[in-house]
């Protein structure tokens, strides 16, 4: 399966919530490595980040705050998904992309906020970023 959402694991208490979004079991069931973990911003409906793939890195993503629209595109075989999230506090989801899967994120919400978990260490001299 190119693109998996499932819900996060949440521990609350009065203080608040505790959040697992990724842990060392994640990653070695999935045989991924660390590389890098982003917090990314997007600000007015209809701001897209993404819009790219990763022919070596595979990401994981977790809406924190607002709406947000994720469509994702396998590029080898030309399926489709698509999943219109909010953060209301009461759960969040993460979403496990595979290698070479287009993702696009849109704002659906005035100030969107989403954790990005990457395989790969970010080096500007040899992005592993394509577009369509």
């Amino acid at each position: 399966m190119f693109v998996n959402i499932e819900s996060c694991k949440i521990v609350a208490d009065l203080r608040g919530e505790l959040i697992e979004f990724l842990g060392a079991t994640n990653l070695d069931a999935a045989g991924l490595t660390f590389g890098n973990v982003y917090l990314v911003t997007l600000r007015g409906i209809g701001t897209q980040r993404g819009n790219h793939y990763h022919k070596l890195s595979q990401e994981i993503f977790c809406l924190l705050q607002g709406s947000a629209n994720f469509t994702f595109k396998n590029q080898l075989t030309g399926e489709c998904k698509e999943f219109i999230l909010s953060a209301d506090g009461s759960e969040y989801f993460k979403i496990s992309i595979d290698c070479n899967v287009l993702h696009t994120i849109t704002a659906a919400s005035d100030f969107v906020l989403v954790a990005c978990f990457s395989s790969a260490v970010y080096n500007p001299q040899n992005e592993d970023k394509y577009s369509e």
